[in-house]
């Protein structure tokens, strides 16, 4: 019985060399024979790679994780947890897929970017840099989200959406600003919410009403300068 330590803890494993590819293969992982893995990529735990997918480069795909249908995991990139990539998704560079993150269709995830917790990625969508993608949120379409850009907690960002961070000097929290949605901090909510609410959410972080005030209208010039991007207006 051939073993492989594919330095997890777990020390040498049973395990083999995919018929396609070459790439180790633990013997509690899945691998389909229309799969590719390549000789530098790994697959183990209880991870399954289906269908046309591909997983090359030095690629891990591990845990729980799912790879398939035409779907390309490589160069460092990691997918794992009970994360699935499918479709015509690409996973690259040194990005991961984790958690119970869904990228699918055709998206592209690379750079060092993140995508995990329960967050959905799909249709043309492309996340890259360091950008990070989690809890609830969505990204679909044709988004960009990336830089150093946070999009998580229920926020959707869709159509030709460009989301890349905003940090302001001053400001105890980043601000991240989607064409239906902002985000500062850990609070995500509408425009519409954040022009009607937007003080008393300053003043529950603890501000003085001079700081309330200051960062309200540093927030609604924001809006107002995204709004005006988009053709159109706050009133």
């Amino acid at each position: 019985m051939q073993t492989y330590d594919f330095k997890d803890g777990n020390g040498p494993v049973a395990a083999s060399q995919h018929p396609i590819g070459g790439g180790w293969v633990a013997s509690t992982a899945t691998v389909e024979p229309t799969a590719y893995v390549g000789p530098s990529a790994k697959v183990y735990g209880n991870a399954q790679v289906s269908g046309d997918a591909w997983v090359y480069g030095y690629a891990r795909v591990y845990e729980n994780a799912w790879v398939w249908g035409d779907a390309e995991v490589y160069g460092y990139a990691e997918v794992y947890g009970n994360a699935q990539v499918s479709g015509n998704a690409w996973v690259y560079e040194n990005a991961q897929v984790s958690g119970y993150a869904h990228v699918y269709e055709d998206v592209r995830v690379y750079g060092k970017a993140l995508v995990y917790g329960n967050a959905w990625v799909y249709g043309k969508a492309q996340v890259y840099g360091y950008a990070r993608v989690w809890g609830n949120a969505r990204v679909y379409g044709d988004a960009h989200v990336y830089g150093n850009a946070w999009v998580s907690g229920d926020t959707w960002v869709s159509g030709n959406a460009l989301v890349t961070p905003t940090h302001l000097s001053g400001l105890k929290h980043p601000v991240t600003i989607c064409d239906n949605r902002m985000e500062v901090g850990c609070q995500s909510h509408s425009h519409e919410y954040w022009v009607s609410k937007g003080k008393a959410i300053i003043k529950s972080d603890g501000c003085t009403s001079k700081e309330v005030k200051e960062y309200y209208k540093i927030l609604m010039a924001l809006l107002e300068q995204h709004k005006k991007k988009l053709g159109k207006s706050l009133d």
